[in-house]
């Protein structure tokens, strides 16, 4: 188990995760299998007063050379919802993701088709859900 003593800034820091088993199917081969792949199920809902992201902690390291989304729909996102930042390993783990500092920042990419960070709605009186 990481704690943020490790600099493992995460929501989950310090407390233990435990994701269900992945199971070869069409889709996956042993050799995916082989390698480690964690698979939690989020689920991403804002309003009128919260803007809410995936990545609750903000600026983290959290030791992937590679992370895949799976969107499977959404209702009430701004044209602005769904974006990624990457930024130089000199910005501090834990920052949130409108404090981070902009010459830091080397990846701004919205996703309209991914299910990222941050999550706006269009109607403030409903809410939004990713």
């Amino acid at each position: 188990m990481l704690s943020t003593k490790d600099d493992f800034v995460q929501h989950g820091s310090g407390k233990v995760r435990i994701f269900d088993e992945i199971r070869a199917g069409q889709c996956w081969t042993t050799t995916a299998i082989a390698g480690v792949c964690t698979l939690p199920n989020m689920r991403t809902i804002t309003n009128g007063d919260l803007i809410d992201e995936p990545a609750l902690e903000g600026v983290h390291g959290d030791g992937g050379d590679h992370t895949m989304t799976t969107y499977l729909g959404s209702r009430n996102m701004t044209e602005e919802s769904a974006v990624t930042f990457l930024q130089e390993v000199q910005e501090v783990n834990g920052t949130r993701w409108h404090d981070t500092d902009p010459d830091l920042v080397r990846v701004h990419a919205q996703h309209r088709d991914l299910m990222t960070v941050p999550l706006r709605t269009l109607d403030g009186a409903a809410r939004a859900t990713a």
